[in-house]
């Protein structure tokens, strides 16, 4: 698989790095719609009474402390387009096929894509060496990925590519310590982006944990007037201020 100009026209939306431009309007999902509108969970009332007074005069403990306050869902959509439109994560391309990825969140984060190439070596390919803070995506702006005026092209090599995507309200040190020192030293970027696999899995198995996936496509979508959609969403649930997400992506070619 490599990087291949599209041959049609683009379609509205980012690019990864982020570009200046108007985005693409997006169908309200019908599904797992909490997270990614960026809904606030309710949260019990707080209680004016008076706490009670023991018969002693005492005073009452509470034995545990009362739940920290959370915030909002971290929410992922992404789906893969062939000719710009989206079509089901299961499909099998060939030889000559051109593909992107759209990503979108429901919240400003901080975005990794690692694609594995035939060799097994995982290599990051956003952030960018070149173009420091380059992973730094808005809420609800589609970004695609390599680039609005680029595509994935498949040769005639068959199999599957793989890409593990990250999303995370904050930095990811692992990645952004590797990313460092890079600028301006194009000679040593080839060798210092490769990842361990035991390391993608370790970061898989932590950051995974919790994780709400769910498959949108014609047949779940209730809405008949709604635009028919091929995506995934993946949510984590917590609302905690660290919160982070992955997702692995297969493009099967044969």
């Amino acid at each position: 698989m490599f990087y291949h100009p599209v041959l049609e026209e683009a379609a509205p939306g980012k690019t990864v790095p982020p570009g200046k431009g108007k985005s693409g309007k997006k169908a309200a999902p019908t599904q797992a719609p909490t997270a990614l509108q960026d809904q606030v969970r309710e949260r019990p009332p707080v209680s004016t009474s008076p706490r009670p007074t023991p018969a002693d005069g005492g005073q009452i403990i509470r034995a545990t402390a009362p739940p920290p306050t959370q915030g909002p869902a971290l929410g992922l959509r992404y789906a893969i387009l062939k000719k710009h439109t989206e079509v089901a994560a299961d499909t099998v391309f060939h030889k000559g096929d051109q593909v992107q990825l759209r990503i979108e969140t429901n919240q400003p984060a901080y975005l990794y894509i690692i694609s594995q190439g035939s060799s097994g070596a995982w290599k990051v390919r956003v952030p960018s060496a070149e173009v420091p803070g380059s992973n730094r995506v808005e809420a609800r702006t589609p970004y695609e990925f390599p680039s609005k005026g680029q595509a994935f092209g498949f040769d005639n090599l068959t199999g599957a590519e793989k890409l593990f995507v990250i999303v995370s309200r904050d930095a990811v040190p692992d990645i952004q310590d590797q990313m460092g020192g890079l600028q301006g030293r194009p000679a040593v970027v080839e060798s210092r982006l490769n990842i361990p696999d035991d390391k993608i899995s370790q970061m898989r198995q932590l950051y995974s944990r919790d994780l709400i996936i769910e498959p949108v496509n014609p047949d779940t979508t209730g809405d008949k007037e709604a635009r028919k959609e091929f995506a995934m969403y993946v949510v984590n649930p917590t609302g905690s201020p660290n919160s982070r997400l992955v997702a692995d992506i297969s493009l099967e070619h044969q």
